[in-house]
């Protein structure tokens, strides 16, 4: 179990994997804890008392070798509190039904704290957003913005989702503004989203008043669209998410989700993060 998680760490999981991996030891664990219940049941109804202990020498070493494979079995799933437990029984032998019936209970006590998330189909493919679109080259930081806004849609947590695709719209905000040399008398990360739109709209104004070209009108009709694009994010989802205006469902993120990812996309190889 391990090693799959190591090749695959914090993937989704199938039913079958859940099932491949984990199920194997669950039920050996749980067939173990029955052959157990009954040598203990059996042998004290027989009243097989040996030095104390109702088990005869060759049952005592068939409860070690039961002990030992529950122990592995609760390694491979990380219980480590039965792992423990389970260490202890294996140096002083239970003594009786009641010793391992209390020591089965820690067991299934711990296996039952043991959580899995249901993600439906619908959602679930957003959970590993990178493996359907690829990283932005251009944009590592907002990247991870956006890798986390998918998790978040993918659990039902739409607001976060929002919040995050707002993040990485920032990011790339900023290195629009540092594509056009706007500066500020402080760090461009302090400046928030209006100063930043408004001075680099000023500087796109500024430039469609110089000397025209081809490669020049390209590039400001790109920056134009970018910053008209900043804007409407700014008013409608940005102030909104970041100061608790307003809540989202699954139709309305999931749209907000495609369209700020759609717009990166564009500027991907344009510009580049800061």
């Amino acid at each position: 179990m391990d090693e799959f998680f190591e090749l695959n760490p914090f993937r989704l999981w199938s039913l079958m994997d859940l099932l491949r991996v984990y199920a194997q030891h669950y039920i050996s664990i749980g067939e173990t804890l029955a052959y157990i219940s009954v040598l203990f049941k059996s042998a004290e109804d027989a009243g097989e008392i040996h030095n104390g202990h109702p088990l005869t020498n060759e049952h005592r070493e068939g409860l070690l070798t039961f002990l030992e494979g529950l122990r592995q079995d609760c390694n491979k799933l990380n219980l480590q509190i039965s792992s423990a437990l389970l260490s202890d029984a294996i140096r002083d032998l239970p003594r009786g039904h009641r010793e391992m019936r209390i020591l089965s209970n820690a067991i299934k006590k711990e296996i039952e704290s043991k959580m899995f998330l249901l993600i439906p189909p619908h959602r679930a493919k957003y959970y590993e957003w990178e493996v359907i679109n690829g990283l932005f080259n251009s944009f590592p930081l907002a990247t991870i913005d956006l890798i986390r806004a998918s998790k978040c849609f993918a659990k039902y947590e739409d607001i976060a989702c929002v919040f995050h695709y707002m993040r990485a719209a920032e990011i790339a905000l900023r290195a629009l503004a540092a594509h056009l040399k706007v500066t500020f008398p402080f760090p461009i990360d302090l400046a928030d989203w209006h100063n930043l739109i408004t001075n680099i709209e000023s500087v796109i104004k500024r430039a469609e008043q110089q000397p025209k070209s081809a490669e020049k009108d390209k590039e400001l009709k790109f920056c134009s669209a970018a910053a008209s694009q900043f804007r409407y994010f700014k008013k409608a989802y940005r102030k909104h998410v970041s100061h608790a205006r307003e809540t989202y469902n699954e139709e309305q993120a999931l749209s907000i989700m495609e369209r700020t990812a759609e717009f990166l996309k564009n500027l991907d190889g344009n510009i580049t993060e800061l």
